[in-house]
């Protein structure tokens, strides 16, 4: 009888830990790297996948921020809350993607090496810290003017487009 009840506490204690295993292996961490899944709003947890090592990808269960390892967006990606300022780095804009803003509770911040990539489209508001941001071949930065605010420095790469336009 020993032997089948330490055999059973063994076949318990794997299965707790093979649970444990996939439920720690599910949940993203804010260091996470992150990319877009779909179109979406930044502040939508299901627009995002998250990966530990850059690699294994899974659905995200939090949106992506300063803390990220990196922000890759790959979709049509609108960041429109009024509500949450959220403050990003390392954002890579591929050339199919796109970043809008329609509020200024987004704040691209200057951290380790280049804070603003981008190959697609960037459109944003008012406001931004001086990052180090280079527009790739094919990029496209979108500003709307307000007299208030400076523009931000950016590289320019051959190809890449600079669009000014009024607020509204």
């Amino acid at each position: 009888m020993k032997v089948y009840t330490s055999t059973l506490i063994a076949g318990f204690f794997l299965m707790t830990l093979l649970l444990f295993t996939q439920i720690s292996l599910s949940q993203t961490l804010p260091t996470d790297y992150f990319r877009s899944r779909a179109d979406g709003n930044w502040v939508t947890a299901s627009t995002w996948e998250s990966s530990s090592n850059n690699q294994d990808w899974q659905p995200a269960t939090l949106f992506p921020d300063v803390t990220s390892q990196s922000i890759v967006i790959r979709h049509n990606i609108q960041f429109s809350s009024s509500n949450t300022i959220i403050n990003a780095d390392q954002i890579l804009i591929e050339s199919n993607g796109t970043l809008t803003t329609t509020s200024d509770r987004l704040v691209i911040v200057d951290g380790p090496g280049i804070d603003l990539d981008c190959s697609g489209t960037v459109t944003l508001g008012k406001y931004m810290s001086l990052i180090q941001a280079v527009m790739r071949n094919g990029g496209q930065y979108i500003r709307k003017l307000d007299n208030s605010v400076p523009l931000t420095i950016f590289t320019w790469e051959p190809g890449s487009t600079l669009r000014l336009v009024t607020m509204s």
